[in-house]
Formats: structure tokens, sequence, C-alpha cells
């Protein structure tokens, strides 16, 4: 039995949503309507619109949920780890203790920069940090976006963390191209 609400307003596929694989939010409208926990990977090209449809389920769910950004979240990590605090591990372990959250919206993985073996490591710890807590909590909610397919996350966080993720996430691939480049306008003269 699940602890979250019913959503009755369900995503709409049409409007800003109409570059979206229709099934994907399909499945999502499922999910929210029978008030379950879930884990989504969407995956896809940059600009076709995966950020936009995770923080519009994370509204709809009327719930709080912990918004990661990579790079921030990463940069943050390194301020702490080059910084002159008298307890900056302790800081640093709160600041990642945003991946025991209940609800989880993690944005952009893969774009942590710098772009580093270290950068990877570290993001692929976490990863297997929100693969325990779901083991523990799977009536928990996460939402993770990328940019990178199958083979780059593979590439940059390992076969286990894929592998892990796989397990427990919903993989959703977004087909669409980028939707800014529909309405770009370019004169030439």
């Amino acid at each position: 039995m699940s602890d979250f609400n019913i959503v009755e307003d369900p995503i709409v596929a049409t409007d800003s949503f109409k570059i979206i694989n229709p099934k994907i939010v399909e499945r999502i409208n499922k999910d929210l309507a029978a008030g379950n926990p879930f884990h989504y990977l969407f995956i896809g090209e940059t600009g076709c619109g995966k950020t936009l449809l995770g923080t519009t389920t994370v509204i709809k769910t009327n719930v709080m949920w912990e918004m990661v950004s990579t790079m921030k979240h990463y940069q943050e990590h390194l301020r702490f780890i080059s910084s002159d605090y008298i307890d900056k591990m302790e800081a640093d372990r709160k600041n990642d203790n945003k991946f025991s959250a209940v609800c989880m919206m993690i944005d952009d993985l893969g774009d942590e920069k710098p772009s580093t073996a270290a950068s990877h490591d570290y993001f692929g710890g976490l990863l297997e940090k929100r693969y325990l807590y779901i083991k523990r909590k799977p009536e928990s909610r996460t939402i993770i976006t990328t940019n990178l397919h199958s083979d780059g996350l593979i590439e940059t966080y390992g076969s286990r963390v894929y592998d892990r993720l796989c397990e427990h996430f919903t993989i959703c691939k977004f087909k669409n191209h980028s939707f800014r480049k529909e309405n770009l306008d370019i004169v030439e003269g």
C-alpha cells in the first residue's frame, strides 16, 4: 500500500507535451492515478522535454521532493572539500543526504562539471546510495533525467551502477529532438 495521494488531475499529453512520447505520459498518469511509488530514468537528447515532464510530474504529486541539479550539486561538493570548514566532511555528508529523500529528482545526470573520473566516481557513489535507499524503501519515488544513453551511462558510471538503475527504474526513452530547434528563427541576408 502506498503512502502517496491519488492524483486525479492527469498530465495532459498535448500543448507543452506534444513532443513527448504519449506512452511515457500514459505510464506516469497510471502511477499517479493509483498513488503508486515509481522510479523513472528519462533518457533522451537535449531539449526533448525530459526536465519539463519531470518537474510537471513532481508538481502533480503534491508532496515534497528533493531536487538535485548534478552540476550544482557537484560544485557544492567541490566547494566543501576545498574549503576551510572545520567539519567539511560533515557539511558534505549533509549535502549528500539529499540522496536519501523519499521523493527525489536528479536533473541532468552526466552534466557534472568538471567532467572528470573523480566527478563520475562521486556521482556513481551517490547513485549507489540512492539504489540502497530504494531497496530499503521501495515506496519512494525517483526521477532521473539524462542526455546519456545506456552506453554513455555505463561508460560514465560503470556497468554496476547502470545494472542497479535497471533493477528499479522504468527507463523512458524520449525519441523527439530538441523542441528549441523547431522554433529557431534564422535570418540570412
